[in-house]
Parts: C-alpha cells; sequence; structure tokens
C-alpha cells in the first residue's frame, strides 16, 4: 500500500512512521533530550510535509494534483501553505487547482477557505473558473455548508491581509452562485428536499 503512495518515499525509508522517527533523529541529532520533548506526532507532521513540498515541485501532473489535496490537511503549517497557495495558482495545469481547491474546502473551516481566499486574489481568469468549478464540487450538495462557508467568509473582511480580504469578498460571491443538491426542508419537515429542477 505505501510503494502506490510514492515509490521514491519507500525506496528512501522514510515511508513508515518509524522510519520517519528514525531519519529525523538522525538528521536532528541523538539527544535523549530531542527524544523527550519532540513528539512524533510534530516529526510525523514535519516530514509529511516535507515530503509532500517535494511532490508538489514535481513535472508531473498527478503527482502536483496528489500533492495539493493531501498538504491541505496541513494548513497550520506555513511552509505547507506557501506551497498550498502555489499549486492552487498552478501555472501548468488546471486540474492541480481544481484538486487542491476542493481538498481545501472540504476541510470546511476558517484555515481553508483563507488560503483560497489569498489566491483568489492572484488568480487569473482561468484558474478563477477552476476554483468556482472546486467551490461547487466541494460544497455544492448541502446548503448548510454553503451557508457556513459565507459565514466564514465574513469573518475573513478583518483579515490582516489585503490580499485574503480581497479574495474573501471574490469567494463570497462565488459562494452565493452555488446552487446546492440538498436544502433543509422549509415546510417543518425534519429532513432534507432537493431542490426543484428548473
Amino acid at each position: 500500500m505505501l510503494a502506490d503512495v510514492h515509490p521514491q518515499l519507500l525506496a528512501s525509508g522514510v515511508a513508515t512512521f518509524a522510519g520517519i522517527r528514525a531519519f529525523l533523529y538522525r538528521v536532528l541529532g541523538h539527544s535523549d533530550r530531542l527524544r523527550q520533548h519532540v513528539h512524533m506526532g510534530t516529526l510525523g507532521r514535519v516530514a509529511a510535509v516535507t515530503a509532500l513540498i517535494d511532490l508538489a515541485c514535481s513535472p508531473e501532473v498527478p503527482d502536483r494534483a496528489d500533492a495539493g489535496r493531501c498538504l491541505a490537511s496541513f494548513t497550520d503549517v506555513p511552509e505547507a501553505r506557501r506551497a498550498l497557495l502555489g499549486l492552487v495558482l498552478d501555472a501548468h495545469d488546471t486540474f492541480v487547482t481544481l484538486e487542491t481547491t476542493v481538498g481545501l474546502l472540504r476541510r470546511q473551516d476558517a484555515a481553508g477557505l483563507e488560503v483560497v481566499a489569498e489566491a483568489l486574489a492572484s488568480a487569473d481568469g482561468q484558474q478563477l473558473d477552476w476554483i468556482f468549478s472546486a467551490v461547487n464540487e466541494a460544497l455544492g450538495i448541502y446548503s448548510v455548508d454553503v451557508d457556513a462557508a459565507i459565514s466564514s467568509c465574513a469573518l475573513l473582511a478583518d483579515h490582516p491581509s489585503e490580499l485574503v480580504r480581497i479574495g474573501a469578498e471574490e469567494l463570497t460571491d462565488m459562494l452565493s452562485k452555488v446552487v446546492p443538491v440538498l436544502r433543509p426542508a422549509g415546510d417543518g419537515v425534519d429532513g432534507l428536499v432537493r431542490e426543484e429542477q428548473a
């Protein structure tokens, strides 16, 4: 199964958590203090982000798309965030833009929306189209998901970064154009109903 993820990682011996830990201890030093104070979770996240950033630099489109989907889980790591911005704005293939943006939006949190908003502020016309496609794909099923994303974007209006503020406005506009497949029943009945097709 690991070989399916990335054969070079498996060959390097870094593809298992034990391998990651051994590799990082070798690189960072053998001190007992390091072993006591650095948790495997931190080491694993650093190793995963490092490997995914390498994959994001691949000339192969599927590699970059895979890296974007996976890096979306690491928006809290500054290096991952920089790589994600580059992948959303991939200059060579919009499939990478689509897959990375879908990954970020499926997080359904402010961190994912913030990266997408910042990218939107610099996106060209073709990238804007594919980001809108990603918005529809990731959030176009339930109206409550669209409403939650719009609320989160409203909070980004006070973000310290001008790019995020500009992009949040664009993202809110995109979200307002999404027609969800399912919405809460408006007649007081619990559950969801399909939107009427015109």
